[in-house]
């Protein structure tokens, strides 16, 4: 029987993926608005990363796992049996702790049986992705719009390096002006405004984990992008481009560089998804990738009898757990 432990810090365990590891779940409680906090079995290696949120008090709480990609870690070779085994003797141990509710953005890089069978579906959100073992293969394999885009950045000026992250701290960095530029534009919702400490927290990834690509015409920097890579694979995690740059199609650059440059083959470079159903970001990212995956949203009612309490005590609606719903916009 697996024995679980609960930490607040970094357990001291080898992670599948960069998703998991501590510092980024430091990161991510700055968007998902609670304290980062991880379940593990010593014994077998598996982790199991969240964000905890207090639900109706101190002593009652629920968990998301941190926004982009979760679920849990698992040790290459980990039999499936051991997987259930830990999630089963994890829901005892949390349940026993306070546990409500989970909220689930299931990793499509990793199996996720053991989640699946103990959760509900919430919906399902495409996201867009390459195993590159051949740059050459697969830039003949993605849309004809991506290859001709990188062609047109290349006759525009763009020129694509990789540079130090550290100096993302401070505010007016050319590429945080962009970013909150973009999302500006884009209509984000404002915990996607992210503040120094974000920066500074994700500057606490191991190695060469969090990555800085810029694009530049005539020396200026018209787009850039943060991708965290993790063994063999390499995440998109923010970008943005001026108007200059769109027009350009620096970040299509941006990505064709990620593909060449970064990571010795064979890797998986994951683009994530759009903002929400088919739009124009996700349309995008799957033009200039050669392959579709799906994460999974997934919800868990560990303690119906608290939950239905708690949900009692707030306006009915369908965001999970309603506890936490946003306010509703008043009408204009």
């Amino acid at each position: 029987m697996p024995v679980i432990s609960f930490h607040q810090h970094d357990p001291g365990i080898a992670v599948a993926d960069v998703y998991a590891h501590s510092a980024y779940g430091h990161s991510a409680e700055l968007i998902d608005g609670g304290r980062w906090e991880c379940a593990a079995d010593q014994s077998t290696g598996i982790v199991y990363p969240y964000i905890r949120r207090e639900a109706g008090g101190p002593r009652m709480y629920d968990t998301v796992t941190p926004y982009g990609y979760g679920g849990i870690s698992v040790p290459d070779g980990t039999s499936p049996e051991s997987v259930t085994a830990f999630r089963h003797a994890y829901i005892a141990a949390a349940r026993a702790r306070g546990l409500v509710a989970e909220v689930f953005r299931l990793s499509p890089l990793d199996p996720q049986g053991a989640l699946v069978e103990t959760t509900s579906h919430l919906r399902d959100h495409p996201t867009f992705l390459s195993h590159i073992h051949d740059v050459d293969s697969e830039f003949a394999a993605v849309s004809g719009a991506h290859r001709t885009a990188c062609r047109k950045a290349d006759r525009s000026g763009v020129s694509v390096a990789e540079t130090d992250p550290a100096g993302l701290v401070t505010a007016d960095h050319p590429f945080r002006e962009i970013y909150d530029e973009t999302m500006a534009r884009v209509g984000a919702r404002g915990s996607l405004r992210l503040p120094d400490e974000y920066y500074r927290r994700l500057l606490q990834l191991p190695g060469r984990a969090l990555r800085l690509v810029l694009a530049s015409i005539d020396g200026d920097v018209v787009a850039g992008a943060i991708f965290l890579a993790w063994g063999s694979r390499l995440h998109y995690h923010l970008s943005g481009a001026t108007v200059q740059g769109r027009r350009a199609q620096a970040t299509n650059a941006i990505i064709e560089f990620a593909k060449r440059e970064m990571l010795p083959t064979p890797f998986t470079l994951h683009l994530g998804g759009g903002l929400g159903g088919d739009d124009a970001l996700a349309r995008f990212k799957s033009r200039c990738t050669s392959s579709t995956a799906v994460m999974q949203l997934r919800t868990a009612v560990i303690d119906s009898s608290a939950f239905a309490s708690l949900s009692s005590e707030v306006p009915s609606t369908d965001y999970f757990p309603p506890w936490h719903a946003p306010p509703a916009r008043a009408e204009s």
